[in-house]
């Protein structure tokens, strides 16, 4: 579609993404496996069914909790249309090895 984005990201076993920001919202759909994600510094647990979004220009970061098996995370997202207004951007984390810290 025109305005709407969507994807499939894989987690390997025991893979933790590095943490990174951009203009534009996400709507996640967890379609295989449990984790979590780190979104604006706090932790989100997850499995398979649950659905979360992560805001504009959020930190977030995502995490396969299993050592044996994959997850995958669905998602839409509203990038298309902020990639065709000239308005999108994306900023990786810099600090603590591209990790977020956790709030308590």
């Amino acid at each position: 579609m025109q305005t709407i984005g969507a994807s499939m990201q894989l987690l390997r076993p025991g893979e933790k993404t590095k943490a990174h920001r951009h203009t534009g919202s996400i709507i996640y759909q967890v379609a295989k496996g449990s984790g979590h994600s780190i979104v604006a510094g706090k932790r989100l647990e997850w499995q398979e069914r649950d659905i979360f979004c992560v805001s504009l220009v959020a930190w977030h970061e995502h995490g396969n909790a299993s050592d044996s098996e994959d997850a995958c995370l669905f998602s839409f997202n509203d990038l298309p249309v902020i990639e065709g207004l000239g308005l999108y951007r994306e900023e990786a984390f810099g600090d603590n090895a591209g990790h977020q810290a956790v709030a308590a």
